[in-house]
């Protein structure tokens, strides 16, 4: 089974997924009246080939949108 490498990937995502769940669902349930909010879970990482565009995003987003 573990000789699979695809197979064991396919397995730890599912665990990932799990444990995000499992998060969601516990972070409802303590929070209450904060139902409405929504967390991402994850790495602010990006891959390389979209850190250009990513970067370009941002710039945007800060420029004076009267000019």
């Amino acid at each position: 089974m573990y000789s699979d490498l695809a197979e064991v990937e396919r397995l730890q995502e599912q665990i990932i997924e799990g444990l995000k769940q499992l998060e969601f669902g516990l972070r409802r349930e303590l929070e209450g009246e904060d139902r409405d909010r929504v967390f991402v879970s994850g790495s602010d990482d990006v891959p390389t080939g979209f850190r250009k565009l990513v970067d370009e995003y941002y710039k945007a987003l800060s420029r004076d949108p009267g000019n």
